[in-house]
């Protein structure tokens, strides 16, 4: 088992001294530079308090059926307290016995395009890890690309779309292509995060960590887990930083001197979809064999289908969730369809599960330009009654409960009156 001391021991024996008493880094300007660049060196995940701030983002996130979970009743019927609870896990990354309960994976349909996806469900233990990694390396999520819309607050698709406007609004972009991943999370293998990981973190017990947390998983990164999406991201953002910073091709001039053009103006990613903006037909095929290449050195493979789309006035991008036009935003025809459905059940007759759906679903009207959508569907009114009725229904509830709580303690007084009698 390796302890905190045995990884100590591991990293100070890994650099060698000189007969100088100073190490092969210090005589090595190559391997300092490395070293300064590599990050998380300061983070103790044994540290109780960071454990406890892990604990807490975790359940702060659960409903209240999901805090019903048998998993979670377990450890806190075993450990009762989260103080307990962060005490135990220091323990056990201290003394590396961290034991993880397996995962369960259950295939289930994605609602947004129907595919079916091989879901693991992780045990509330693991998901503490995954916390606690998620907080340590806050340090190299600074590494995720400007336009990655992945796993930071505020990075979401409306934000996404806003960027993409923008962008279309200036005029200079000719062509874009946009790529699916293959497999995405399935390709993203363990022996590569680690690689990845291990070039830009100088932390051993961390990394430890993080090894045994990808080894729970049947192949690749695990769907639905918190982790995977950073990890994803951080590995993802290799070929972001590639788009922006690699790709370019040389322009000679007749006077000898030569230029750097930019393959491509801008990129944008989405989880695993990302789009490429360009001036040029030309620049564009160009950089769609290099970014091929380099995927393929990662492990990734792009599918063979690329949305090509010749930027006009009557041409449009399906990303983001909306159409994106070079002067306007508006709904997919799916989305559409789902909620003009759930105004008309609304209006004709409202239920509580009905309501939700439509407020669920109101991001769609109010992201996009739809001004006669709303004027000829009534979704403003519409709206305006599904939020009564929830609000009615949801203070009705909170009545209900304390009434029978009360009801409760009320039955429990008469029998300790009867009692007494």
């Amino acid at each position: 088992m390796l302890t905190c001391a045995t990884w100590s021991m591991i990293s100070a024996q890994s650099e060698p001294k000189h007969r100088d008493g100073t190490s092969s880094a210090s005589q090595n300007p190559d391997q300092a530079t490395i070293d300064m660049k590599r990050v998380c060196k300061n983070i103790d995940i044994t540290d109780t308090e960071l454990i406890k701030r892990a604990i807490q983002k975790c359940l702060q996130n659960k409903s209240k059926n999901q805090m019903r979970r048998p998993d979670i009743a377990r450890v806190f019927n075993e450990y009762k307290t989260v103080d307990v609870i962060a005490e135990r896990i220091s323990w056990e990354i201290r003394t590396d016995n961290i034991v993880l309960p397996p995962i369960s994976w259950e295939v289930r349909r994605d609602k947004s395009n129907g595919k079916l996806r091989n879901v693991g469900v992780e045990d509330i233990w693991q998901q503490f890890y995954d916390n606690l990694v998620f907080i340590a390396l806050e340090e190299l999520s600074g590494r995720i690309g400007e336009y990655q819309c992945a796993c930071l607050p505020g990075r979401g698709s409306k934000w996404g779309k806003d960027i993409i406007a923008g962008w279309m609004a200036k005029g200079n972009i000719r062509v874009v292509h946009q790529y699916d991943i293959h497999h995405n999370y399935a390709s993203t293998t363990r022996e590569n995060v680690m690689a990845f990981l291990e070039k830009h973190v100088n932390n051993p017990l961390l990394l430890h960590v993080i090894d045994l947390l990808l080894q729970t998983s049947e192949g690749g990164l695990i769907i639905g887990s918190v982790l995977s999406v950073l990890l994803n991201a951080l590995y993802l953002s290799q070929i972001y930083h590639y788009i922006m910073e690699d790709l370019y091709r040389i322009r000679k001039h007749k006077d000898g001197t030569e230029e750097r053009i930019r393959l491509v103006e801008h990129t944008i990613f989405f989880v695993d979809d990302f789009a490429i903006y360009c001036t040029s037909t030309k620049n564009a095929e160009m950089a769609d064999k290099r970014i091929r290449k380099y995927a393929a050195s990662l492990g990734l493979i792009l599918h063979d289908y690329v949305r090509k789309t010749a930027v006009s006035e009557d041409t449009y991008q399906d990303i983001m969730g909306f159409r994106i036009y070079q002067d306007h935003v508006t709904m997919r025809h799916r989305d559409y369809v789902k909620v003009k459905r759930a105004l008309r059940q609304v209006d004709d007759h409202i239920t509580i599960k009905n309501a939700r759906k439509l407020v669920s679903l109101n991001g769609f009207i109010k992201n996009s330009d739809s001004y006669r959508f709303r004027k000829k569907y009534h979704s403003k009114r519409i709206l305006k009654k599904a939020r009564r009725y929830i609000s009615r229904y949801e203070r009705s509830k909170i009545q209900r409960e304390t009434a029978g709580r009360n009801d409760q303690q009320a039955g429990r007084s008469d029998h300790s009156a009867d009692r007494g009698q």
